[in-house]
């Protein structure tokens, strides 16, 4: 399971995003799509942070948070 975290800068949700992956210390993968080179999700995104896992949408915005939820067992559960 390939999760990628799409963020852009200047963004007051991909902000609260990243603290929130941080604070739990989840370990996803992030593209800020506003540096030079990167590219955007393979799919029409326009709403950012975008949680993408294999190229699909599974959330977006501050419900990225509601989506996330550490787990002592297992880890990270993503709720989708």
């Amino acid at each position: 399971m390939m999760y990628t975290l799409y963020i852009t800068n200047n963004c007051p949700a991909c902000d609260r995003v990243i603290d929130f992956l941080k604070s739990g210390m989840i370990d996803i993968a992030m593209v800020n799509i506003s540096d030079p080179g990167k590219e955007r999700p393979k799919l029409s995104v326009s709403v950012f942070p975008a949680l993408l896992k294999n190229n699909r949408l599974i959330a977006y915005g501050d419900d990225i948070i509601k989506k996330l939820s550490p787990d002592a067992e297992q880890g990270l559960v993503i709720n989708e």
